[in-house]
């Protein structure tokens, strides 16, 4: 069984050696040894368990780090196309300016309803009713000063 683990990561390595020779940039090249050169050099080393991938992942990493990046390469998500043109929406209601834009304009509506209503409230408190006027306006014997059944003598 040792065996047979020893010979699969023999070529993983070898496998993940050749793809991220191939993904890299000529720039990015560690060692500074050109990229064909170490295409062979990864190639020519299979029989020997490898020695030429397994040198590329360590010298591969620690160019990564020493660059400030990752010493294993990102791995790449794969997106819808239509999300990079997105905008990011907030997370929180409070953080979205429609949400806010909206609840604004919400409050406004029902202050003015409310002022609608007050108005109309104290404008038929204000206006007297038919009872209430003839309760207000004095009789015209209270201004003379006569009593009703005294009049008539």
């Amino acid at each position: 069984m040792l065996r047979v683990l020893i010979v699969i990561a023999w070529i993983a390595v070898t496998v993940y050696a050749i793809a991220d020779w191939f993904r890299t940039p000529e720039e990015e090249v560690p060692a500074r040894i050109p990229k064909a050169m170490w295409l062979i050099l990864i190639l020519i080393t299979i029989p020997t368990f490898s020695l030429g991938s397994v040198a590329w992942v360590i010298l591969r990493a620690v160019s990564r780090a020493e660059a400030g990046q990752s010493p294993l390469p990102p791995i790449p998500v794969p997106r819808p196309p239509h999300s990079h043109e997105e905008e990011p929406r907030p997370l929180a209601p409070d953080d979205d300016p429609d949400f806010l834009f909206k609840i604004g304009r919400d409050i406004q509506r029902e202050k003015r309803r409310n002022a609608k209503t007050n108005a109309a409230k104290k404008a038929e408190e204000e206006t007297p009713t038919t009872e209430q006027k003839s309760v207000q306006q004095p009789d015209e014997d209270e201004n003379t000063g006569i009593e009703g059944d005294q009049h008539s003598e």
